[in-house]
């Protein structure tokens, strides 16, 4: 799959990992970009948070989203959107 994002803050080292998990489950090109993107704007918003990757927690996940929300994102804000295992992390409920 050639999906090609940078992935800085606290889930950059799980990046790798969750596009070949993208690629497992068979996700398509434009899809997979989609979840990577999203991917790497919560790591983003984790990092502005001082949210550290072990300490994700479902809570912050629907503060992402709503975030999102009130950003004007209209696709991706529903947790389904974020799989609990991505690429080896599993955020805690």
């Amino acid at each position: 799959m050639m999906v090609t994002f940078v992935v800085s803050g606290p889930l950059a080292p799980f990046a790798e990992g969750f596009i070949e998990r993208l690629g497992v489950l068979g996700y398509k090109e434009a899809p997979a970009a989609a979840q990577v993107g999203l991917f790497a704007h919560l790591s983003c918003w984790m990092e502005s948070e001082g949210v550290p990757a072990e300490a994700l927690t479902t809570g912050e996940v629907a503060a992402f989203l709503a975030e999102r929300r009130r950003l004007g994102h209209v696709r991706l804000v529903a947790a389904v959107s974020i799989p609990r295992n991505r690429g080896g992390m599993d955020y805690e409920e």
